[in-house]
């Protein structure tokens, strides 16, 4: 199967106020933040057809340089985020031709957990649904925090970005697979309506509500200090 692995890079990162893209924070000697999303495509690379495409304000050639130079055997591009759209899941979709029948939403400010293959297994239920998610399970602190999800037999039921009222979601979504054409658009756009407050309230109609759930073991969004702290700390202690 042949899959594209999408990485949006366009943040300015405002909030950690680094001189140099946040992705690329490092964690310890010969690594930073964007290596998880890596790590994860090299692992994938091993039983799919994968390219990658980086999603860029324009300014991140030290972003694909380290990129390229970290997946040497696979095809590494640059598609710029159009500038008139400031959340990323529409920008993603703008990308219209550039993205590939399968897609796979990693975020390079993340470190994750996983066990497995979870990129195949993600394009494998999007590919078959035309929408999926890999989730991890989370409390009442996190779920006001991002992508919040209540999962009922293993697919989605409700989604609501950042929620003020926690109660009801288990899950954050930290990887998005979807296609180019079928239900894929669809499910994103209600996404995107959802992160821009477009959508009041929680999203339980389809093809997002209904999508199947994938899992991983954990995730750290490394967007802010304290977490980029932590997560910069770990790293040093596991060394």
């Amino acid at each position: 199967m042949q899959v594209r692995v999408v990485l949006p890079c366009a943040g300015s990162g405002s909030r950690l106020g680094l001189p140099f893209p946040k992705e690329l924070a490092p964690l310890g000697p010969g690594r930073c933040v964007i290596d998880s999303s890596l790590d994860l495509i090299r692992n994938a690379a091993a039983d799919c057809d994968l390219s990658v495409l980086l999603m860029t304000d324009g300014e991140r050639d030290l972003t694909v340089r380290y990129a390229r130079a970290r997946l040497p055997w696979i095809g590494v591009a640059e598609a710029r985020q159009d500038p008139r759209i400031a959340e990323w899941s529409g920008a993603v979709m703008a990308l219209g031709p550039l993205l590939g029948d399968v897609n796979v939403l990693l975020l390079p400010d993340v470190l994750y957990s996983w066990t497995g293959d979870p990129v195949t297994e993600l394009a494998d239920a999007a590919a078959g649904h035309g929408f999926a998610v890999a989730a991890v399970k989370a409390g009442p602190e996190q779920i006001t925090t991002a992508g919040a999800l209540r999962i009922e037999d293993g697919r989605i039921a409700a989604h609501e970005d950042k929620p003020v009222d926690p109660e009801g979601y288990d899950a954050l979504w930290g990887m998005l697979g979807f296609t180019r054409d079928g239900d894929g658009p669809a499910a994103m756009r209600l996404l995107s309506a959802s992160i821009t407050r477009k959508h009041d309230g929680p999203v339980t109609e389809p093809p997002l509500a209904g999508a199947p759930v994938t899992w991983l073991d954990g995730f750290t969004d490394c967007g802010t200090w304290d977490r980029y702290y932590d997560a910069f700390s770990s790293h040093v202690d596991r060394q």
